[in-house]
């Protein structure tokens, strides 16, 4: 078993020993996770996730289409994907 610190049903601190404010939890509890009766959920994505994910989408959409299909892109879309390819490791 692990134990958490809670704060505003928020998983705050996590350790493997018992201490004056630490509440026994579940082996799977993360922090971060919410408290919810006696459950621990995870918390719904930032709004900036899902844009994050939509935009690494839209990059493997790019990197795929024809020469044809690609060049009928606004030219802000091209540049912006060319900088973002000339800048990956």
């Amino acid at each position: 078993m692990k134990y958490a610190l809670i704060k505003n049903n928020i998983v705050e601190q996590m350790q493997p020993y018992h201490e004056d404010g630490f509440v026994e939890v579940p082996n799977d509890t993360v922090c971060g996770m919410i408290k919810n009766g006696d459950n621990f959920d995870t918390p719904p994505p930032t709004p900036q996730e899902p844009v994050v994910n939509l935009m690494d989408d839209i990059e493997a959409i790019l990197d795929v289409l024809s020469p044809d299909d690609f060049a009928k892109l606004p030219a802000e879309l091209k540049q912006r994907h060319a900088d973002k390819k000339a800048n990956k490791p």
